[in-house]
């Protein structure tokens, strides 16, 4: 059996560029991908300015408890006139600061009217005030190729004046489920058979990552069905996925199908859930067969198929995050490094994971209920109190913001 580490290695130095590029809007851009680099064309804020309201004076000309001249009232938007010395501006939050002044003084600590304003406290040079290009220079790279564009992305492609980036367009996967026993939901119930959950978590997974569903397809557990529908995929997408069919019984086809049409990797995992994963080449197309258990499905399409996935879209991190969590239980490891689903606990502001009440890989109820996974090496005995990685499914089942 292969090592996670080594599976997941190999799938990535498979992986390659597959999206295309395209020019959106500014507003369709939330959770794409940059195809290249996004230049700052303006220094970010443009001018020195203030960060609250209240006046603008030079520190150097200033009294305490001495009234001097307001000499003009500057707005957001508006261009000052140069500061008079001896006098100071009414100024408000965002209004640039009049030449021959260095700091504001809040208003707070002024007593004014409309004509003068005097001051309790002494000026300090440079208080309140928001200088040109502090936050952004103009010519500065602001988002790279391969990332990812948020809403706090969004805002600052905006506040550079871009209306449209150019980004890759979003991977086409077509997903099929293979199985005599599989319903659709909403078919009259038969005996022996089990509605095909797989088709909509792993399609609601592949969505929430930013990818397309080209085709959901139902494959029947014939050699000749699976070859069809798998070269009839690889010609719509630029990925096809499986679930079931890569174990080793008569009615297990997936296999045989991939050394008829292409070229394939049978691997045998040495993780849990998930220990049969099959990677291959339909054509040039690249193929994932995961397992048809549901949790199995669900863990080796993240832990596995996710980081190739991103990879072909050109995304720069592929890894998701993890955390550090203290185990609430007791487990112990054969030769399989395991996944196990938990959720999460706080005591005196420390983090705890729970298992789940039931870790089998067709106990669908154990992902809906839990908050992430834990991860544990082979051959290893876990006791309360123990430190572990955990992998929350918010990072997981989203693009790397």
């Amino acid at each position: 059996m292969l090592s996670e580490a080594e599976a997941l290695q190999a799938l990535l130095d498979h992986a390659r560029l597959l999206a295309g590029s395209e020019s959106v809007p500014l507003s369709d851009s939330n959770g794409r991908i940059c195809a290249e680099d996004i230049i700052a064309t303006i220094d970010i804020p443009g001018s020195d300015n203030s960060a609250m309201d209240g006046f603008a004076c030079n520190s150097q000309s200033i009294s305490l408890e001495t009234p001097i001249a307001i000499s003009q009232r500057v707005t957001a938007g508006s261009i000052p006139l140069p500061l008079k010395p001896g006098t100071a501006a009414r100024i408000f939050t965002g209004a640039s600061l009049p030449d021959g002044a260095d700091c504001v003084v809040l208003q707070e600590d002024c007593r004014y009217d409309d004509q003068t304003v005097s001051f309790y406290s002494m000026p300090v040079c440079g208080q309140h005030v928001r200088y040109a290009g502090e936050d952004i220079r103009q010519g500065q790279i602001i988002l790279r190729q391969g990332d990812v564009i948020g809403p706090a992305q969004v805002g600052v492609i905006a506040a550079s004046g871009i209306d449209k980036v150019h980004v890759y367009q979003r991977l086409r996967i077509a997903l099929l489920t293979t199985g005599d026993e599989l319903l659709e939901p909403g078919a009259s119930k038969q005996t022996g058979k089990l509605y095909n959950s797989n088709r909509y978590a792993l399609t609601a997974a592949i969505r929430q990552l930013g990818f397309t569903v080209t085709q959901q397809r139902l494959v029947a557990d014939t050699l000749a069905q699976t070859m069809h529908e798998f070269m009839h995929c690889a010609n719509e997408a630029d990925v096809v996925i499986s679930t079931g069919g890569v174990s080793v019984g008569d009615e297990d086809h997936v296999k045989q199908a991939l050394q008829n049409i292409g070229s394939m990797q049978f691997w045998k995992l040495a993780i849990k859930p998930g220990k049969p994963l099959a990677f291959g080449l339909i054509g040039d197309t690249p193929f994932i067969g995961l397992p048809g258990n549901p949790v199995s499905a669900m863990v080796t399409f993240l832990i596995i198929a996710r980081p190739f996935l991103f990879q072909c879209q050109g995304i720069k991190n592929i890894r998701p995050r993890q955390y550090k969590v203290i185990a609430n239980f007791e487990w112990q490891t054969k030769n399989r490094c395991e996944y196990l689903r938990v959720s999460l606990s706080e005591q005196d502001g420390r983090l705890y994971a729970n298992l789940s009440s039931k870790q089998g890989s067709g106990i669908q109820s154990s992902l809906s209920e839990s908050d992430g996974l834990v991860r544990i090496d082979k051959e290893s005995t876990i006791s309360p109190g123990d430190m572990l990685h955990y992998l929350p499914y918010h990072s997981l089942m989203n693009l790397p913001l």
